[in-house]
């Protein structure tokens, strides 16, 4: 055998010999784990995109927190706003990651808008004024890239999708 990736094996291992088992075996713990495994894995393997770490519309704009977010629900707030609301803790729910904020960035001459971690200490993804889309950072391609970090939190849907 060929030395691979750990996820590389992981997903093999996930192809061969399960489907086989009694149905016993199947819903022993010892196979429960072994899936919650795979769900990892496939989890890892995913493309990150921006609506993974901030809210996003279904065309991964960046939505900006509504002018009533943090106001408790009342008759005052204009069905306008409530829709924008409705949409924004739509798009929350859909994010993956906790932690990550739209910030300011500014170096020299260059001024545009940049998606960082609480600290502002990576820089994911960056705005381009010209072409008025997110690109994500060279080399960040799949979700295991995000695991260098070592700080980034999981938001009750990426559990969920997991099968935590």
């Amino acid at each position: 055998m060929k030395l691979i990736p750990m996820i590389t094996f992981v997903k093999k291992q996930g192809n061969i010999g399960m489907e086989v088992q009694s149905i016993g075996h199947q819903q022993s713990d010892r196979a429960r784990r072994f899936y919650l495994i795979q769900n990892y894995a496939d989890f890892l393997l995913k493309e990150i995109f921006i609506g993974m770490v901030v809210p996003c519309d279904e065309f991964g704009n960046v939505l900006e927190e509504p002018k009533y977010w943090n106001e408790k629900y009342n008759d005052n707030i204009p069905s306008d706003e409530f829709d924008l609301c409705t949409k924004y803790y739509e798009a929350e729910n859909r994010v993956l990651f906790k932690g990550f904020k739209v910030c300011d960035y500014s170096n020299g001459s260059i001024y545009s808008k940049t998606i960082t971690d609480e600290k502002g200490l990576f820089h994911f993804f960056w705005f381009d004024k010209i072409t008025q889309t997110w690109s994500v950072s060279i080399g960040l391609t799949t979700i295991e890239f995000l695991t260098k970090f070592g700080t980034i939190e999981l938001t009750e849907t990426a559990l969920k999708e997991i099968g935590l």
